[in-house]
């Protein structure tokens, strides 16, 4: 008997070693990569490698040590990405992103971030993931040494003069008697203000900057600034003014053409343009996903546009026990796009064009696809086809083939087509929506939507 016991705690043992030992062949650790917390060097390109690494492990784990990571734009992939809602052709010419993390092809890969916090540096998207199924990235924050957005205090308001204090996160130089706010490689031109009044916690928009931006500055000390103004100028003290440029040439994180991605308990703490933009992507979960400020920062503004952005994907978005503050635009925003029918080319066929400015370039249909013809007067859609090819003309013009004849109440420059299998489920619960100036929720889709026990205060 006890000859028995001795060979089942051996075979155990056996067992308990070679699942230890799959699991160590599982994780992948940045510090395999010369990656250490707090070195404040540049590990883009080490940070690519470990990801890349994880192209032959399928299942892997990623794994970070709890500290600070620095990503600056130099040696980062870039690639040309067409993002809806971003910039027209006019705003940004260039499509080309600069992304520090990139996880592009890869299936079933967990980033454990451990606490970590990437630091980015310059213009830069932190991450994107295209073209991926089974992605989970947990417990991880993101934020900006020098975040793409400004915030100046009235501290003491007389007329003709206020003085103003900057904060410490916020940088500008005094050129010819003006205040410029510059960062890692950038200064903003084309601004946008929202001001904060804490005596009621709303934001809403202010013209004072173009005010302000006309006036002559002086320095009084590092981060204080006196401003000569118009003497019927007489701004509330406490106020902050949050100041950031209206180009969207990077965004927050993309989940481009993916499947099945989780995060959860992940910290956002500034985004550039877009916040996280999930786009023709099926099944997107969000779990304790807090977009907004580190409180110790004392910074407001979290994202200079959306906190998440849903277009054209389908399957379930779920966004749950998520936490929403700070934003110059919506904090959750569920949309497709619809293009506009520009000409018939045969009984079949037709030539569809993108109209939304900022928006073009998509893969917005498939073959298999099922699409409807929409009057836009009164939004009510009518006949519905099935996508057979599609050819790309140009970024914004795309011609497509249906598997039945183009409906005769069609009108071309008018009639617009709708890809319902782009179209996804809705779930948001559980979540805390303050400090926007617009809105909270906007879902626009077909299918259900359950919106429920969440808490919105203080929004535009």
């Amino acid at each position: 008997m006890k000859a028995v016991r001795r060979q089942v705690v051996l075979v155990l043992a056996v067992a308990v070693g070679l699942i230890g030992s799959a699991h160590t062949a599982d994780t992948i650790r940045v510090s395999d990569f010369g990656m250490y917390p707090y070195t404040f060097e540049n590990y883009v390109t080490n940070l690519q490698a470990a990801i890349d690494s994880c192209h032959s492990n399928p299942g892997s784990v990623l794994l970070f040590e709890q500290g600070r990571y620095d990503i600056w734009p130099e040696g980062a992939v870039r690639e040309e990405i067409y993002i809806s809602n971003t910039s027209s052709e006019v705003e940004c010419p260039s499509k080309v992103k600069t992304i520090g993390v990139y996880l592009k092809g890869l299936e079933n890969v967990t980033i454990e971030g451990n606490g970590a916090t990437l630091m980015m540096h310059g213009s830069i998207t932190p991450v994107a993931i295209s073209n991926s199924k089974g992605i989970e990235i947990k417990n991880l924050n993101v934020d900006f040494e020098r975040p793409a957005a400004s915030e100046l205090t009235y501290v003491m308001c007389e007329p003709g003069r206020v003085v103003m204090k900057a904060h410490k996160d916020t940088r500008y130089v005094i050129t010819d008697g003006h205040v410029n706010l510059i960062g890692e490689g950038w200064v903003s031109k084309k601004i946008h203000c929202i001001k904060y009044n804490p005596s009621d916690k709303h934001s809403t928009y202010s013209g004072d900057w173009n005010i302000l931006q006309s006036c002559r500055a002086t320095e009084i000390e590092p981060g204080t600034i006196a401003f000569a103004t118009p003497k019927d100028f007489a701004p509330e003290v406490g106020t902050t003014l949050t100041l950031r440029d209206i180009i969207r040439s990077q965004v927050g994180t993309l989940i481009l053409e993916s499947r099945d991605v989780k995060f959860s308990d992940v910290n956002m703490r500034f985004m550039h343009g877009l916040g996280i933009v999930s786009q023709y992507s099926h099944n997107i979960t969000m779990e304790r996903v807090n977009c907004r400020p580190d409180e110790k920062s004392g910074r407001l503004l979290a994202s200079s546009a959306d906190f998440m952005h849903f277009s054209g994907c389908n399957g379930a978005v779920k966004v749950t026990d998520c936490n929403f503050a700070g934003s110059h635009d919506d904090a959750i925003n569920v949309h497709g796009t619809n293009l506009r029918v520009e000409e018939i080319i045969d009984a079949t066929t037709v030539r569809l064009r993108f109209m939304h400015h900022q928006t073009y370039g998509l893969n917005a249909f498939h073959p298999g696809d099922t699409v409807t013809f929409v009057n836009p007067a009164t939004m009510l859609r009518s006949k519905i086809a099935v996508v057979k090819s599609v050819e790309k003309i140009n970024p914004r013009n795309l011609a497509v083939t249906l598997d039945r004849a183009i409906p005769k109440d069609v009108k071309i420059k008018h009639t617009c087509v709708e890809n319902l299998t782009c179209t996804p489920t809705v779930h948001i619960s559980g979540c805390t929506f303050t400090r926007h100036s617009t809105r909270g929720i906007l879902a626009t889709t077909p299918r259900k939507v359950v919106i429920e026990r969440n808490n919105f205060s203080h929004l535009g």
